[in-house]
């Protein structure tokens, strides 16, 4: 079944960063002493990332964007709406500890730094989910359960990425005091 549906750019710009790190490391460990480091090209996908500045969204607003996304998930009246803040670095560590990066090495470039520090919200809701927009192999069904988290750049609002499944992925006060946004 497939659990993580993930369309955010910021997402999926850290898979590419982290790809294109174990890539180039690997090619410095084949090549050998013998490179010479003044000629290599740096790729650093996120040099020019800015994080969203300012005020962040209040949580009344978290709350609405959350019902939007429930409403495209054919669940108007979830059981129940909570959230916690923390990092993007933070809320993917909880939500997908397995895909982090586990060496400095990794995050070195400043954009990705700035992206992994930047802000979100990560929005638990109750209920009963089909993601009938997710994009999913020909012959599979929408993904369904009764868990759905949100990714939500807490400057913004802009949806950074989505699980729907059986079950929470991490208990939400692993990121953060916890606050109930009702139903």
């Amino acid at each position: 079944m497939l659990k993580a549906i993930l369309k955010s750019k910021r997402v999926w710009l850290l898979a590419v960063i982290c790809i294109t790190v174990a890539a180039t490391v690997g090619v410095k460990h084949t090549t050998g002493a013998s490179a010479d480091p003044s000629t290599e090209a740096v790729f650093e996908p996120f040099a020019n990332y800015v994080a969203p500045t300012g005020p962040e969204i209040s949580l009344d607003a978290v709350r609405q964007r959350a019902l939007q996304e429930v409403k495209e998930a054919q669940d108007e009246d979830p059981i129940s709406v909570s959230v916690s803040t923390g990092s993007l670095q933070a809320a993917l560590e909880v939500m997908h500890p397995q895909s982090m990066p586990t060496s400095a090495e990794e995050t070195a470039s400043t954009g990705g730094e700035a992206l992994l520090a930047s802000t979100v919200y990560l929005v638990e809701m109750r209920g009963d989910f089909t993601l009938t927009n997710a994009r999913v192999p020909p012959g599979q069904s929408s993904p369904h359960g009764s868990v759905l988290e949100l990714l939500l750049d807490a400057h913004t609002g802009e949806l950074e990425g989505r699980f729907v499944g059986p079950e929470a992925q991490a208990p939400l006060q692993n990121l953060g005091p916890v606050a109930q946004l009702g139903s």
